[in-house]
């Protein structure tokens, strides 16, 4: 059995499964747009509060869009790798994955991939069509959908990097779950979930700017807009994006180094 062959396997069985437990990516049907009806209003109140049309570079016209597609956007790329590699590290179980004739690291995207595909059906597709109801908003009346789904495909590995990162520490520790928590809680402020990442003050945007973490969700937002800005830097979509493929290399490279660090440390007898 070939490389392709094990990888069409993987996909297959990782679509089927999810599709046995499709109820769960039901109810996003109703949380997604309860949760951006929120996020509506709290937004819509703070406009009419400061006088002006404009914040931090956003109309309250501008700010609905970016907060469906940020909702959608989480949709297409969402994976829990650092769950599972820290429960498997920690059980032992992760000697299996290494035995096997495909990296752990590709056993787990092309997963990714199987589940995010029907998630792209069942998920994203009823709930945007739903917010373009309540909202009166269409997802494909932009100029911008190429680079949209250019930007979308740099969020879905980055953030599958970011989560492998997570994952790691359980080489480290023998449990890992309030430092995922934490993480989870400040993710939504650090990749521009919650309030977009112009918002922050000056010196937290240069920060931002830097960091990964603004492709996940603030990037592709912004790209689908048609205009980046943080930290008084403005790229079109194509140069986000193309720093968006520089920052996948680095954290490509960061998190092999980590992993070839940490493996040393795997004993394989579990917990």
């Amino acid at each position: 059995m070939n490389l392709l062959q094990t990888e069409q396997i993987i996909y297959w069985t990782q679509l089927k499964n999810t599709v046995a437990y499709r109820f769960s990516m039901l109810i996003s049907l109703l949380t997604g747009p309860l949760h951006l009806f929120a996020s509506y209003v709290i937004f819509k109140a703070i406009y009419e509060a400061s006088g002006t049309t404009v914040i931090a570079g956003f109309t309250f016209e501008q700010m609905v869009p970016y907060l469906v597609i940020v909702m959608g956007t989480q949709y297409l790329i969402w994976d829990n790798t650092h769950e599972n590699l820290a429960d498997e590290i920690r059980h032992g179980n992760l000697t299996s994955f290494l035995l096997k004739p495909i990296s752990y690291w590709w056993y787990q995207f092309v997963r990714k991939i199987g589940h995010r595909t029907l998630a792209f059906f069942i998920e994203f597709l009823p709930v945007m069509f739903i917010c373009g109801l309540i909202f009166g908003f269409d997802i494909f009346k932009t100029n911008n959908l190429l680079w949209y789904a250019a930007a979308v495909a740099i969020a879905f590995v980055i953030r599958y990097f970011v989560q492998l990162c997570l994952g790691i520490l359980g080489f480290w520790f023998v449990r890992v779950w309030g430092i995922l928590w934490i993480y989870r809680m400040l993710s939504y402020f650090i990749q521009g979930n919650t309030i977009p990442l112009s918002f922050y003050p000056p010196v937290v945007q240069k920060v931002f700017f830097f960091l990964p973490f603004q492709f996940i969700a603030y990037v592709p937002a912004r790209v689908f807009l048609g205009q980046y800005e943080l930290a008084g830097i403005t790229f079109a979509p194509w140069e986000i994006v193309l720093y968006g493929a520089v920052q996948v290399l680095v954290l490509f490279a960061i998190v092999l180094a980590l992993w070839n660090i940490s493996i040393k440390r795997y004993c394989g007898a579990g917990t």
